[in-house]
């Protein structure tokens, strides 16, 4: 059981289901039937699994160099080559299942875990760190469509707005780790950027999101998000100068939440 529990924790089971949830979504706004919404939600969860897996086995040396007893393969609860066994099994099955739902949805899916993959085999030590929330988060309202009886991709609009909350959501999750990850030797945007540039930026880009949002939308509704989403930013700006890095975390989640919330919206006014 403790072993079982350690995979599910290297799984980073709240984003992972989080996306999943967030595509469903859109794809229920956007009218697409149940089935195809469930096969896309099995599909899609099993892809940000493999993804969840890999980077905590991927980074497995540098966590226990840096003593994160909070990861389980570095405190030696679960062996790394079950992790590795799960990631690739995850991976096959999720982009050989992707093909069940359509040619323009397996392809799709394919890009958004390539990318993840990516990130943690080397974009996440590099300057084009956000490159892979980008892509990945950009994609997301169009998955569900991209399986509908009549695939199609979502707006640029929206589309524009999915890759502001994905890369805003990188630069926050980066905050509490800044540190050990330097000392680490790790060099991605954020790192390059520093902690208050991260945040500064991670809120400019969330505000930058909710203003296309509002365009997109069309309607006085919209303003109060877009209201939230400043009033949210100017906080997380304040609390960034007094180095209070969790505190900006959980703002930029709430940020990012409250336009999810909108991007939903917009797919069900379509």
């Amino acid at each position: 059981m403790r072993m079982l529990a350690g995979l599910a924790r290297t799984a980073h089971l709240g984003p992972c289901l989080a996306i999943t949830v967030l595509t469903v979504l859109v794809g229920v706004a956007s009218g697409v039937d149940a089935w195809t919404l469930l096969g896309v939600g099995i599909v899609v969860l099993l892809g940000q699994l493999s993804i969840g897996w890999s980077n905590d086995v991927i980074d497995a040396d540098r966590d226990r160099a840096a003593q994160r007893t909070d990861k389980p393969i570095a405190a030696g609860e679960v062996a790394p080559r079950l992790v590795w066994t799960a990631a690739l099994v995850s991976l096959t099955v999720a982009l050989v299942s992707s093909l069940l739902l359509g040619i323009w949805f397996a392809v799709a899916h394919a890009v958004t875990v390539a990318a993840g993959w990516a990130y943690n085999l080397w974009l996440k030590r590099s300057w084009a760190s956000g490159i892979a929330f980008v892509v990945s988060f950009g994609l997301l309202p169009s998955l569900a469509r991209l399986a509908g009886d009549t695939p199609r991709l979502a707006t640029v609009g929206e589309t524009l707005a999915a890759a502001t909350i994905g890369f805003s959501v990188h630069l926050a999750n980066t905050l509490p780790d800044l540190d050990d990850d330097v000392r680490a030797g790790v060099r991605g945007l954020p790192h390059l950027l520093g902690r208050r540039g991260t945040a500064a930026i991670g809120f400019i880009t969330l505000i930058a999101g909710a203003v296309v949002l509002t365009v997109e939308i069309g309607h006085p509704v919209a303003l109060v998000g877009l209201a939230l989403v400043i009033v949210i930013g100017v906080w997380g700006l304040v609390a960034s100068l007094h180095r209070a890095t969790r505190l900006v975390f959980r703002l930029v989640v709430a940020a990012a939440l409250l336009l999810a919330v909108e991007l939903v919206v917009v797919s069900a006014l379509r």
